[in-house]
């Protein structure tokens, strides 16, 4: 077997952005962000609109309960029980489709993905409440950051 060392292969630029996240990927735990909790959350409202049990969805799709629990708690579903699921809860298949590659995507290659799609990872959180917020909720907590930020801004200069 040949081994071929690719840093010759690389600009100096590209060496160091290739450096910088690597560092960053492997400085990250997949702790630091689990985007599987919103397909959890999107389950569990789901079941709470419908006025169903865990039992009731393990019932209905055919499966045992701890796998229909496991999916409440955001562990992914195969696209196969995706489109079922989606069906049996009267979910939008594509987005929930997304959420559930977002979550494998972050699974397998940590939060650093996000980095690379443009998605700040400590955000992630805040943008996934905010998405169920109403218009007069948003403009409150923009308000009150705003707040936050000036009385900071004065208390650094006081």
């Amino acid at each position: 077997m040949t081994y071929v060392n690719t840093h010759n292969l690389l600009d100096t630029h590209s060496l160091v952005v290739y450096h910088a996240f690597e560092d960053r990927v492997n400085t990250m735990s997949n702790d630091d962000i689990n985007y599987s909790e919103e397909l959890g959350e999107i389950i569990t409202n789901a079941l709470e609109e419908k006025g169903m049990t865990i039992n009731d969805l393990a019932t209905e799709m055919g499966v045992v309960y701890e796998h229909a629990r496991r999916w409440t708690k955001g562990f992914p579903v195969s696209k196969r029980l995706l489109k079922e699921l989606c069906s049996v809860l009267g979910l939008d298949y594509k987005e929930t489709e997304k959420v559930t590659t977002q979550a494998l995507a972050v699974k397998k290659f940590g939060p650093a993905i996000l980095e690379a799609q443009g998605i700040d990872p400590e955000m992630a959180p805040v943008q996934r409440v905010w998405k169920q917020l109403e218009d007069s909720q948003k403009k409150d907590i923009m308000a009150l950051m705003k707040s936050m930020v000036k009385n900071g801004r004065e208390g650094v200069t006081a």
